[in-house]
């Protein structure tokens, strides 16, 4: 069971206080994670800047806010189930790994560092350009872009569905031969052939 530090502030109000964090603010609490980033840990949160969220398209965090499901599902892909401090994470990516964490949305993000002497923190390709803001229930990495889980599709399911639509080939027939001769027209030539007959009289004998 992990011990929550009490002289601290929790992630939300703590974010609150930084003051960068308002529209952040504002998809937490419309996702419904107000009470989750209060009470429960350890987390670390992956906090896009309002700045990021104002370079998203236009139109993107509107539609975000009218479907519920979507913005749950984005804020959530924004928190692991663990606490990974800086140096942790530092740890996880040397030697130039680029490890994978699961997220509370369900799918993964990508740990990677850029650089030799100061190494540089990506969530994936987000830059965290404050790491280690410490929280009574986890801690915070401020980045410079919201992140977006990829469309899932299970390959699986998609050939399984493409099976089950694919309309029938039709069969082909190849009309049988038939092994019977066919009639043939035979044409008789017939040879006419004279026959002379030779009548031999017997000799007349005078008595």
């Amino acid at each position: 069971m992990t011990t929550i530090n009490q002289q601290m502030s929790n992630i939300l109000d703590t974010a609150k206080s930084i003051g960068d964090f308002k529209m952040l603010m504002r998809v937490v609490e419309a996702a419904g994670l107000e009470d989750t980033l209060k009470t429960q840990g350890p987390f670390t949160v992956f906090a896009p800047t309002d700045e990021a969220f104002r370079n998203l398209p236009t139109g993107q965090l509107d539609e975000w806010l009218r479907d519920p499901s979507k913005l749950r599902s984005i804020v959530t892909y924004h928190i692991v189930d663990r606490k990974i401090t800086e140096n942790e994470f530092h740890r996880l990516t040397a030697d130039k790994r680029t490890p994978t964490v699961p997220t509370m949305q369900g799918t993964s993000v990508m740990l990677k560092t850029h650089g030799t002497l100061s190494k540089t923190m990506f969530v994936n390709d987000a830059k965290v350009i404050k790491a280690d803001i410490e929280t009574s229930n986890g801690v915070i990495h401020i980045i410079d872009r919201v992140l977006e889980p990829a469309p899932t599709t299970p390959a699986a399911t998609t050939q399984q569905v493409k099976s089950e639509t694919a309309a029938p080939t039709p069969e082909t027939t190849t009309p049988s031969v038939s092994t019977t001769p066919a009639p043939q027209t035979t044409t008789r030539n017939e040879s006419t052939t004279t026959t002379t007959t030779t009548t031999t009289n017997p000799p007349n004998t005078t008595s």
